[in-house]
């Protein structure tokens, strides 16, 4: 079966028993009739909760929340889980592109990569920038609300950032990649930018993508990827 996480700290759609876990392994508790995967598009406080109980079980566990995994600890711990259980952790590509360049470009030695962020002042309500900047009326067409690393990036903008982490985990990580989030009230469409330097040579890549119409924060095409995921994993053309 498939089961999805949908909503921050939701349940999946399973029946799902508190699991106490001793020595890496769950001794009681966990998920009854287990599904084969679990689809989780609930935020950071899902990942966290249910990531490695499902990994132990032998569930598979499919995430668009990458941002959680600045935590060393639960990256490890994840790791771990799914080494010892048997179940799949995939990080679906979401919003962005050129990773598999970011990934081969890794291997001959990068010098520097750069994301930049930039939708919308709607697309970052709700978010850390509005303590930063005035989201309803900017000083100027485009406001710079954050620039720093993807591991700050990924605990300040939880709900906004997790392209940031996913760019880390096929590249430099979360401490070397360099970000720049941006409100802009000249563009309609959540843009991703992501800039590679490195032994290969240099790459830029741009997508502009649509919100979703009910979550402005997120790009349909993160829900796309997750879509393609599943059907990787169920080998489903």
């Amino acid at each position: 079966g498939v089961f999805w996480l949908e909503t921050d700290s939701a349940a999946p759609n399973a029946t799902y028993v508190p699991a106490k876990i001793r020595n890496g392994a769950i001794t009681e508790g966990g998920f009854e009739d287990p599904p084969y995967v679990i689809l989780d598009c609930a935020g950071h406080s899902a990942l966290i909760e249910y990531a490695s109980k499902a990994l132990l079980q032998g569930i598979h566990f499919i995430t668009l929340s990458s941002g959680a995994l600045c935590d060393d600890k639960l990256s490890n711990q994840i790791k771990t889980s799914s080494e010892k259980g048997g179940g799949k952790f995939i990080v679906a590509p979401g919003a962005i592109g050129s990773l598999d360049i970011l990934s081969s470009a890794k291997q001959g030695g990068i010098h520097e990569v750069k994301y930049t962020g930039r939708k919308p002042p709607k697309g970052w309500l709700g978010s850390r920038a509005e303590e930063i900047i005035d989201l309803n009326n900017l000083k100027n067409v485009s406001e710079t609300h954050f620039s720093g690393t993807a591991r700050d990036a990924a605990k300040l903008y939880p709900k906004n950032a997790n392209v940031t982490a996913t760019i880390t985990l096929s590249g430099v990580g979360f401490d070397k990649t360099k970000v720049t989030l941006i409100a802009d009230s000249s563009v309609t469409t959540n843009i991703h930018e992501l800039e590679i330097s490195g032994k290969f040579g240099t790459s830029r890549f741009s997508v502009s993508g649509f919100p979703l119409p009910d979550n402005p924060r997120s790009s349909a095409l993160a829900a796309m990827s997750m879509v393609a995921e599943v059907k990787k994993i169920l080998e489903i053309s």
